[in-house]
């Protein structure tokens, strides 16, 4: 898997910036219309190139109100476009943890904050938040343009951090959210599917594979004439004490009989390090929950996987 060129001159993709409605504030009933239309008219000058007098507003109003989530996220966002780096992480960092503490669900200032934390040469830090950003509640709440700069952010972050296996799932997941192939129906299997579990929990069998870390993504084409669908899973595994990930990437023929999908894998890459894999899977509150083994190999070895959905 060949890691694909940094975009040359700016580094970082655009933010998704939150929408203020023009009388209530949409995340914070305690804040006052009044107060809520004054953030309001920062942000659209700070949107028309006006970021200084954007911050003459939102300056005050934070200073007076510092758990008011939507001031401190736009004050943060006036501050990079005056190039104020440290002031704006200050406010957004603030503005992620008011997120937090309140139970907001505003699902767009991980990416905001990850995207300055790059322009910013803080690379781990992106990596971190940024992991947050593209959490599958998260990016499922978002338009396909927002998706997709979510996960090239992602990407950026991870070739910064020279994990290119990574870096690479990551834009590849970019690409696919504007790509048109998504399903918006619930019980579909088709679509992306992220890895969020991947573990071996019986240690008496191999210490190594139990240890090595592994996360990717999993792609699953509408069902043929026949009835079987074919996908492909891409994997990255980090194993003990090694430097970076390798990759793995196995096509799929894909059965569901009556809930219970079977997943047969034939290896694209990987061929040294890795054995094809029989995914055995069912669903369980939206994710697809199961076991990975090799039919061949190691059938004793037997991983706990699980696939939660993106689009």
């Amino acid at each position: 898997m060949k890691l694909r060129s940094l975009i040359s001159g700016n580094l970082v993709a655009l933010c998704i910036v939150p929408v203020v409605h023009a009388a209530a504030d949409p995340y914070q009933s305690s804040v006052t219309p009044a107060l809520s239309v004054q953030v309001g008219h920062a942000r659209e000058q700070r949107l028309n190139g006006q970021p200084q007098p954007a911050i003459q507003s939102l300056e005050p109003i934070v200073q007076a109100h510092p758990d008011y989530f939507l001031a401190r996220y736009n004050l943060g966002l006036a501050y990079t476009a005056m190039n104020r780096l440290p002031d704006a992480i200050t406010e957004l960092e603030a503005a992620q943890q008011l997120n937090l503490k309140f139970g907001l669900h505003e699902p767009t200032i991980e990416n905001a904050l990850g995207s300055l934390y790059l322009s910013a040469g803080k690379y781990k830090e992106a990596v971190t938040v940024l992991q947050l950003a593209a959490a599958p509640a998260k990016v499922r709440s978002l338009d396909d343009a927002a998706r997709g700069k979510v996960f090239n952010n992602l990407g950026l972050a991870y070739a910064r951090t020279n994990s290119p296996c990574e870096a690479n799932a990551s834009y590849d997941i970019a690409k696919s959210a504007t790509a048109g192939r998504r399903t918006d129906v619930a019980d579909d299997l088709s679509g992306i599917w992220v890895v969020t579990l991947w573990k071996n929990t019986d240690r008496s069998v191999s210490i190594r594979r139990n240890e090595a870390t592994v996360t990717g993504w999993l792609q699953v084409n509408p069902k043929g004439s026949t009835g079987l669908s074919d996908g492909r899973l891409s994997l990255c595994v980090l194993e003990p004490r090694a430097l970076y990930s390798y990759g793995v990437i196995e096509d799929l023929t894909i059965k569901d009989t009556n809930g219970s999908i079977q997943m047969d894998g034939h290896l694209k890459a990987g061929l040294l390090n890795w054995v094809a894999d029989r995914i055995v899977v069912s669903r369980s509150d939206g994710a697809l929950v199961g076991m990975a083994y090799s039919p061949t190999r190691y059938s004793s070895e037997k991983d706990n996987i699980r696939f939660d959905k993106l689009w």
